[in-house]
């Protein structure tokens, strides 16, 4: 199927029940690939320079909050039935590359932040969320399954993406997390609120809230901290549901 290509758009609709509802400036280009996809835009949409892309699949969703600022020269991709949903003020920097596969979903809590060269992948029938004020600095990959499939050569059984396996696969980071530069995150990660992923660390597993984790794999090195984006933030203007005593997950 040919793809439709726009240059922005404001309540677009075509004969093939592709849909804009909302305003998309000039500077990104829409492409439709399919059938039934949906644009939904939020007030304020801002969108610097060049280069910015949403490419959308059919019955995919791309939903965008209210006061969400992108930078330029990054894409988003929707593939069928893939959902993206962007809660209000947030903001993305340059050079994301964002990309949602066949019946998954990525979700961006209100306030969340991301810094310049970060790729996120939410592989079929996954699932990866972050919270609200959650802080992504530069160059962090996330990924929520094996990129290809794996096999028990004696059985030929599939280890690894059967839609069984896939459903359960998922990437939940909690409320104001701040994820250092360079991090990977794998899936079958759960990062409670509050907490601080280091620098150029491997996360995968279960990890309580208000902790810093850090290594190759990640591990707790500390517990009961909290933290904030400005330096002359002060511990009060923390809001008390990020800074609580560390409760560690049962095992």
């Amino acid at each position: 199927m040919e793809k439709i290509i726009l240059h922005g758009a404001k309540d677009y609709f075509d004969e093939r029940g592709n849909r804009v509802i909302g305003y998309i400036p000039e500077n990104i280009e829409i492409q439709f690939i399919g059938e039934n996809a949906l644009i939904e835009v939020g007030e304020n949409f801002n969108v610097r320079g060049e280069g910015k892309r949403f490419r959308l699949c059919s019955n995919s969703r791309l939903i965008i909050g209210n006061n969400v600022k992108m930078g330029e020269w990054g894409t988003f991709n929707a593939y069928e039935e893939g959902v993206i949903e962007i809660s209000d003020n947030a903001r993305f920097a340059d050079g994301s590359f964002i990309s949602v596969y066949q019946n998954a979903k990525i979700f961006f809590g209100k306030d969340f932040s991301m810094e310049e060269g970060n790729t996120i992948l939410c592989l079929p029938y996954n699932l990866i969320s972050f919270g609200a004020d959650t802080m992504m600095s530069r160059s962090v990959f996330v990924q929520s399954n094996d990129g290809h499939p794996i096999f028990n050569v004696n059985t030929g059984e599939n280890l690894n993406c059967t839609k069984e396996i896939c459903q359960q696969r998922k990437i939940i980071i909690g409320d104001h997390v701040w994820i250092g530069q360079s991090a990977i995150l794998l899936y079958n990660t759960d990062v409670g609120s509050g907490s601080i992923i280091g620098a150029g660390s491997l996360v995968k597993g279960k990890f309580p809230n208000n902790c810093s984790i850090a290594g190759v794999p990640a591990r707790i090195i500390k517990s009961d901290v909290a933290w904030n984006r400005h330096y002359d933030d002060s511990f009060e203007s923390i809001p008390e549901e990020w800074r609580k005593n560390t409760i560690f997950p049962a095992i």
